[in-house]
């Protein structure tokens, strides 16, 4: 218990705006905290004890996290009677409430509405100031990802929908809002069909019956001309094939974080600029410690390296560094240097300082690494060759 306190004891976060201290509550974003808050709300409702004219009131309510559904059977009166008794058990915890309007009223995306014969149907919930704008079928994002787009809503429809004829309505609702956002008519009615609800199904059910030996997943940014070859390549190999992310205008406009301290940092395939102007020379190298640390040894390496005049080659250090002092007379910019990449896992880190090596110019590294199928070097020389020819790269070295 000392160590659960100690752990949400003044927990700090860090935003574009600056570190915070948050004051109460559980640390945001800590996998400990959705148990923690689960524990507490289930004591504060073991402690609820209100009384109106002397008849005792449960709150007898179906709670997901902090959202709660309660059938109220007294007066509205005597709910704002009970909201201002839950309002003053904890200080920091203020409930608001919404009552049914028309027989209806949403919990957790559904829309829960009473009939005239007392029965209850569901079907789905959109707020006023939703749009219905979704992914555009114009953006430059794989095919998948816009299908996936369309069967999520249609999995919804069926998943929150109590009756055929809500979810025919909310399909044909889907329908409208695809076309408008640019997709083709055959694709929207083939992918929002109940057919196609039944065929995967029997996919999935097919797919567990096999065994296939599968070699783990590849890994690219998507690229609209190479996407389609390596994903069939793949499926031969047996190899999963993922899309990585792209920089969005979001990420260039409104970074989430600000950039991480550069000589805190740990697992790192860092770039030491040559400190002379006109030299194009760098040292890419690799440290699991932080970046001072390593950093300061570098220095020191070139200190001695001019003290005893005398280099002496390391297999397991590369000397490239002070060589380059030693026998030019230049020295390094520490300030300016860059951080490639962060990788916590040892050969996946010297793989990635390897290849660093391999697509930078001008390195004075005497080593060139971890050795690797060159093979790579194609699809990394184009893919650095087309991100520094993209409109993106020019943002971000204008900026």
């Amino acid at each position: 218990m000392t160590q659960i306190r100690e752990c949400c004891k003044d927990p700090c976060f860090e935003c574009e705006l600056g570190l915070f201290l948050q004051t109460d509550g559980t640390p945001m974003g800590a996998p400990l905290s959705c148990i923690l808050a689960d524990v507490f709300l289930e004591n504060y409702e073991d402690n609820i004890n209100f009384h109106h004219q002397n008849i005792q009131i449960g709150a007898d309510w179906f709670r997901y996290r902090d959202d709660t559904w309660m059938i109220w059977e007294y007066s509205l009166e005597v709910l704002q009677l009970f909201l201002t008794y839950l309002n003053s058990l904890y200080p920091n915890i203020k409930w608001t409430h919404e009552i049914e309007q028309n027989g209806s009223m949403s919990f957790l995306g559904v829309l829960v509405k009473r009939e005239k014969d007392g029965s209850v149907t569901t079907s789905v919930y959109r707020k006023k100031t939703h749009s219905d704008r979704y992914l555009h079928f114009s953006s430059d994002h794989p095919l998948k990802d816009k299908i996936a787009c369309l069967e999520t809503l249609r999995c919804r429809a069926f998943a929150y929908c109590s009756s055929e004829t809500l979810v025919k309505a909310e399909l044909l609702h889907l329908q409208k809002v695809f076309i408008e956002n640019g997709y083709p008519t055959n694709l929207v009615l083939q992918f929002l069909s109940p057919q196609k609800r039944k065929e995967k199904k029997q996919k999935k059910k097919d797919l567990e019956t096999q065994e296939e030996v599968f070699y783990g997943y590849l890994t690219v940014p998507y690229d609209k001309l190479l996407n389609d070859p390596l994903k069939k390549l793949c499926n031969s190999l047996n190899i999963g094939f993922l899309n990585k992310r792209k920089v969005n205008l979001g990420n260039l406009i409104s970074p989430k974080r600000p950039p991480s301290d550069l000589l805190n940092s740990k697992n790192c395939v860092y770039k030491i600029p040559c400190a002379e102007p006109n030299c194009p020379i760098s040292y890419i190298g690799e440290s699991k410690r932080k970046n001072k640390t390593r950093f300061a040894e570098h220095m020191k390496a070139c200190e001695n390296l001019k003290t005893k005049k005398k280099l002496i080659q390391s297999e397991k250090n590369d000397t490239g560094l002070p060589y380059h002092v030693f026998m030019t007379g230049h020295s390094f910019n520490f300030e300016n240097a860059e951080i490639l990449c962060q990788e916590s896992n040892w050969r996946k880190r010297k793989l990635l300082e390897a290849l660093h090596i391999e697509l930078t110019p001008n390195t004075c590294n005497l080593h060139k690494g971890k050795s690797f199928d060159n093979n790579w070097l194609t699809f990394l020389k184009y893919f650095k060759t087309l991100d520094n020819t993209s409109e993106v790269r020019q943002f971000q070295e204008n900026r």
